[in-house]
């Protein structure tokens, strides 16, 4: 103990004073959160912040300069230990890492959850250290949505230990000032853990099905009554489950891991997908139903007070891309060489299945020739508004063109069980394959597209 203890001190001291004992002059990177790379070069910059949907989201990265000092002669880098069997491996994005990025995820996971705000000693120096250092912060918060107190920006550093032996550093920080600290205190901590318990639980106990696709749903339609879409730049909860769950305020960061959150619950395998909406940044989930991957995003389907959609309600790669930009995977990203500030995923999953997708699974599916069928579907869930969905762009295209016959036909299924009952169009969505019925006491005389 007192040898780990001084081995510490000797780092602690290394690279607070910038003295000899370091291998390269680094107090480099400081980076802020969702799957940005850091830049490891001498250039310093600003926050560049991420948005979504017009609202502002912590994914970014900056960089401070490092300080002049003299250079000191190369050491050889320490050969990557063979990590030990590790409490993480159920966990999605930690079985993509490598050998390296695993140890430096053990130990960073443990410091997190301690609330360590000294300088973390993750492990030997790697040779893209700061890249792995990325992945694995990356990798913790993308497993661990009951992460809620991790800081915005973090700084990398190498230095040595009682060895010799070069070793990667980072701390935590609310700021670009440098300044160790976590988003809450540790007192905060406790009772804020406990409140996001109750939290979850409150939404899990009104789950009445066993069935994956029905808990999915449930947990969809209840994330989506109990928050509300807000930007609150004084607020770092929303980026949050904690935020979604206690406080009823997100935006689609925490949306995306409160449902990561409700879902793990359940044992249903999820993971947080980070990408572009509009040129702003962007999260989601990837979701595993039946033994197939899917798209499922809260924060879009959540439109308003009175409707939900489920227009991203387990939608394919292809549909989501629509109006989605997935981010790359982080290996073609750091290949790139210049890549601060640019979004990446650990490893997304491929979502092609249409089996459990929700208008599918319902059988709201439009296909030319079903107005009948697909009549009695709607008529069934006695609904003032119902959400259907094209078989394909060539069925929308076809259907907009002939808006009057398909829509005739619907109501004359409507009229002969029930005269007042009757439905228009409210929008055809150009970004998706989705439109919307809404009832009404007549047609309306002109199709309102939006």
């Amino acid at each position: 103990m007192k040898r780990i203890l001084a081995v510490f001190l000797v780092v602690l001291i290394a690279v607070l004073s910038i003295s000899c004992k370091q291998e390269e002059p680094s107090v480099p990177t400081v980076s802020a959160p969702s799957s940005s790379v850091p830049v490891i070069n001498d250039k310093p910059s600003s926050p560049t912040p991420s948005k979504e949907q017009g609202s502002s989201s912590n994914i970014s990265s900056t960089q401070v300069s490092r300080p002049e000092v003299q250079p000191q002669p190369e050491q050889p880098i320490e050969p990557t230990p063979e990590p030990q069997p590790s409490e993480h491996e159920g966990h999605y994005c930690y079985s993509f890492l490598s050998d390296i990025q695993k140890v430096y995820y053990d130990v960073l996971h443990t410091a997190v959850d301690d609330m360590q705000t000294s300088w973390i000693v993750l492990g030997p120096k790697s040779e893209n250290y700061g890249a792995d250092v990325a992945v694995a912060r990356d990798a913790v918060a993308s497993d661990h949505p009951e992460i809620f107190w991790l800081p915005p920006y973090y700084m990398t550093a190498v230095g040595k230990d009682a060895d010799g032996n070069p070793v990667t550093l980072m701390m935590f920080s609310n700021s670009a000032e440098i300044s160790p600290a976590y988003l809450v205190s540790r007192g905060e901590k406790a009772y804020m853990e406990e409140e996001l318990k109750v939290a979850a639980e409150e939404i899990t106990s009104q789950v009445t099905s066993d069935d994956p696709f029905e808990i999915e749903l449930q947990l969809h339609d209840l994330l989506c009554k109990r928050v509300e879409y807000i930007e609150d730049k004084g607020d770092p909860m929303i980026y949050t489950a904690y935020g979604a769950l206690v406080n009823g305020k997100a935006l689609c960061e925490g949306y995306a891991r409160a449902m990561q959150l409700l879902l793990l619950s359940f044992g249903i395998e999820t993971t947080t997908v980070t990408g572009m909406t509009e040129d702003e940044g962007h999260m989601w989930n990837a979701v595993k139903i039946n033994e197939k991957w899917y798209n499922l995003d809260v924060t879009w389907d959540d439109t308003s007070k009175d409707f939900i959609s489920y227009e991203y309600f387990n939608i394919t790669d292809a549909e989501i891309a629509l109006d989605h930009t997935i981010a790359k995977d982080y290996t073609e990203v750091f290949l790139k060489g210049d890549t601060q500030g640019e979004l990446f995923n650990i490893a997304k999953p491929d979502c092609s299945a249409t089996d459990d997708g929700y208008f599918t699974r319902l059988g709201f599916v439009f296909t030319l020739n079903n107005t009948t069928e697909l009549a009695h579907y709607i008529m069934a869930t006695n609904s003032d508004a119902v959400e259907i969905k094209f078989l394909d762009e060539t069925v929308k295209e076809e259907f907009s063109k002939n808006y009057n016959k398909y829509i005739g036909e619907l109501n004359q299924e409507f009229i002969l069980s029930d005269p007042e009952y009757t439905y228009y169009i409210e929008r055809i969505s150009i970004s998706s394959l989705c439109l919307k019925l809404y009832k009404a006491p007549t047609p309306p005389h002109r199709f309102p597209f939006v």
